[in-house]
């Protein structure tokens, strides 16, 4: 029986265990490790925080869709990788063997130094699961101050796509409120199409959200953003990580060809060596590509086709070449958003009907067996 172990629970990792209920897999022996026993949706966090989407909506239950699908779940953190032995290592201590194995665990947000005075006011985006409690905590304080600042750092759509959702929901609630948004870019949404970033911009000012561009956080003094040439920008009460993407620890000591970054070097059928995968943020490719929810959706697709025929020793595998444009919602508030394709953009309340029917019937595709339960 070949065995087939997948690392992470991301979205490619998702879409290929959905496809197992296809697959006649009786010769297969599937194993899923993971540091969660959920799974997050990203795309609907900005309605977390709005208020328009409820958290389970935004959470997969990783043990029940094992279950449903006869696999086998072990909560933990791979630490090594032997390719010579077809073996790995968990943080447990716990040596697993493999036939073919596949690495879909995300990404993380660069850690800023911080001292101990700011450390309960410095709220990374990731991982989510930290996240939830930490914004609900938030949103108690600002319910009784009646009064709250706040600085989102990082300029891409993760950072903006809050900055706006936290402001919606601060203002909707009647909370005086003071967001400010700092990025080391020269413009705000530096991957996106240039008619996108300036929309966004616009928005952003008719919102009294306060851009600071060309600076770079190296530390948080004190509940202020320091930066690089030590210059403090000022105080806030609560300060949002949200920078680039960053790989996650677990990566670093694996034995795999890494690029200058730290993420696993993959080839254009996402594998790392013959018979081991990596898809979505973990993954790097000699020409590169975005990291974003909407490739590691796409690319679910060739690592299921590929995974399978690895399994069976077929030696014909797809490739994955992003498509010249891709479309792209960014939610901007309450019950608004901007759409991109190509260099066309367009925002307002249609957009966000359509990126809510995309996300709503994602995540209908878990309802009943995998749609975690409260």
């Amino acid at each position: 029986m070949k065995k087939l172990v997948l690392i992470g629970a991301g979205h490619s990792h998702l879409f290929f265990l959905k496809k197992l209920s296809h697959i006649d897999r009786q010769n297969y022996d599937i194993q899923l490790i993971s540091d969660a026993n959920t799974s997050y949706y990203s795309a609907l966090v900005p309605g977390f925080i709005v208020g328009t989407t409820e958290q389970k909506e935004v959470e997969v239950s990783v043990i029940n869709l094992c279950k449903a699908l006869n696999i086998s779940f072990h909560l933990g953190v791979l630490t090594s990788v032997n390719p010579r032995e077809n073996s790995i290592q968990l943080s447990s201590g716990q040596i697993l063997y493999y036939d073919v194995l596949s690495i879909n665990t995300g990404s993380a947000y660069r850690k800023i130094p911080t001292d101990s005075e700011s450390n309960d006011r410095v709220i990374y985006l990731k991982p989510w699961s930290d996240f939830f409690p930490q914004w609900k905590k938030l949103l108690e304080q600002a319910q009784k101050s009646k009064k709250l600042s706040i600085s989102i750092i990082g300029g891409g759509v993760g950072s903006v796509e809050i900055a706006l959702s936290v402001k919606a929901r601060l203002t909707q609630l009647q909370i005086e409120n003071k967001i400010t948004l700092i990025t080391s870019g020269d413009h705000i949404l530096q991957d996106s199409a240039n008619s996108l970033s300036l929309k966004i911009s616009k928005i952003l000012a008719k919102s009294n959200i306060e851009l600071y561009l060309q600076k770079k956080i190296t530390s948080i003094k004190n509940q202020t953003p320091m930066t690089s040439d030590s210059v403090p920008t000022q105080s806030f009460d609560y300060i949002l990580v949200a920078t680039n993407p960053s790989p996650p620890e677990s990566l670093k000591n694996l034995n795999l060809k890494l690029d200058k970054d730290g993420f696993v070097r993959v080839n254009y059928s996402l594998q790392s060596y013959e018979n081991i995968f990596v898809s979505g943020d973990a993954a790097s490719f000699d020409s590169p590509i975005a990291k974003s929810g909407v490739h590691t959706v796409r690319q679910g697709e060739v690592l299921s086709y590929n995974l399978i025929s690895r399994m069976d020793e077929n030696t014909a595998l797809k490739e994955y070449f992003p498509p010249r444009r891709t479309l792209s919602i960014l939610t901007t508030g309450l019950s608004t958003a901007c759409l991109s394709w190509g260099n066309f953009t367009i925002c307002g309340y249609w957009p966000w009907l359509l990126k809510r029917y995309i996300d709503k019937k994602y995540m209908n595709s878990f309802v009943g067996k995998y749609l975690k339960s409260t």
